[in-house]
C-alpha cells in the first residue's frame, strides 16, 4: 500500500508516476486522492506558464473594455488573466463577475445594472446581455432615452 492509499501525505513518486508508480498499472491503482492531487498540481503548474504570445500581459485590474469592443472579447481577455493570476477558484469567480461589469464600457454596464441585484446571474448572464450593445435597435434605443432626457414629453391636462 502507498502512503496515500493508508491516509499519509502524497508522495513524489506517485505524483510524478516515477520509481514503484513507474509502470502505468500502478498508476491506475492510485488512489482518488492520490489523482486529485495530481490533478491540483497539474492545474497549478499550468497556470504559472507563461503565454508564448509576443503581447505584454496585463494585470487583471488594468484590462478595461473599449468603447467599441466586442464585450465577449473584452470578457475572454478578462477571464484569461484573472485564471493565470488567481488560483482559488471561488475567488476566482467571484473577481471575474465583479470585474466583468466594473471593467465594462458605459453601454455595457447600462445594460448590465439590472443583473447586479440578481444573485443568480452569471457570466453567461451578463454576455447574453451585452449581445445588443452597438445593434442599430440598441444604438436607437440609447438615443431615444437621451432624447426624453432633454425632451420631456408635455403634460395633458
Amino acid at each position: 500500500r502507498t502512503a496515500a492509499a493508508s491516509g499519509g501525505a502524497v508522495t513524489i513518486e506517485e505524483l510524478t508516476g516515477t520509481g514503484r508508480f513507474a509502470d502505468s498499472h500502478a498508476q491506475v491503482a492510485l488512489p482518488v486522492r492520490v489523482l486529485a492531487a495530481c490533478k491540483s498540481a497539474a492545474l497549478n503548474a499550468l497556470a504559472k506558464v507563461e503565454d508564448p504570445s509576443p503581447s505584454p500581459k496585463a494585470s487583471f485590474t488594468q484590462i478595461h473594455q473599449g468603447p467599441n469592443q466586442p464585450y465577449d472579447s473584452f470578457l475572454q481577455e478578462l477571464t484569461k488573466a484573472v485564471e493565470r493570476d488567481v488560483l482559488h477558484p471561488v475567488g476566482r469567480e467571484e473577481l471575474l463577475k465583479i470585474l466583468a461589469y466594473e471593467n465594462a464600457n458605459e453601454d455595457c454596464k447600462r445594460v448590465l445594472r439590472p443583473l447586479l441585484s440578481r444573485p443568480d446571474a452569471g457570466l453567461a448572464d451578463f454576455l447574453r446581455a451585452c449581445r445588443v450593445v452597438g445593434t442599430i435597435a440598441h444604438n436607437t434605443e440609447s438615443l431615444a432615452m437621451a432624447l426624453r432626457e432633454f425632451f420631456p414629453r408635455p403634460r395633458s391636462g
